[in-house]
């Protein structure tokens, strides 16, 4: 079996409720930005629940409040990849949310649904290695997260 994944930059033991909490565990995880990177390619949007797609959605789909020019200093192209990744997932997120949908009310065939939903590997990282880019090699990432 795999071997338990350690808490990254995204495992936390609280769920930030109030907005200062937000920015606080936004410090927390760029303090460590490889455990972000690992824990982004790690992201399986099939296991995000239905509740948090939908407190992030209007975030990322705000053009307003992280559209193109919402960011400036020598983070700002940083935090564009950010935003444009977190919209692939939400989106990936709902495609996958919208497969549970359509297996329960019998519109899907519940097989090819798990073939979809069950994979291990991220939607990301399957991505990264296709397009072989170089330093993302499976076993270069897996550092014991799988």
């Amino acid at each position: 079996g795999a071997a338990a994944r350690p808490a990254g930059a995204l495992g936390r033991s609280f769920e930030p409720a109030e907005p200062a909490d937000f920015v606080r565990a936004f410090e927390s995880v760029l303090r460590r930005p490889s455990d972000l990177l690992q824990d982004l390619l790690g992201l399986r949007a099939q296991v995000i629940p239905r509740d948090t797609l939908m407190r992030i959605a209007p975030l990322v789909e705000d053009s307003d409040c992280l559209g193109p020019d919402a960011f400036s200093g020598p983070f700002a192209e940083a935090l564009r990849s950010l935003v444009v990744f977190l919209h692939a997932v939400v989106e990936s997120g709902e495609i996958y949310a919208e497969i549970q949908d359509s297996v329960a009310a019998g519109r899907f065939d519940k097989q090819q649904a798990a073939s979809l939903m069950e994979g291990e590997v991220s939607d990301q990282r399957r991505m990264i290695n296709a397009m072989g880019v170089r330093g993302f090699e499976e076993n270069e990432l897996q550092d014991g997260y799988e």
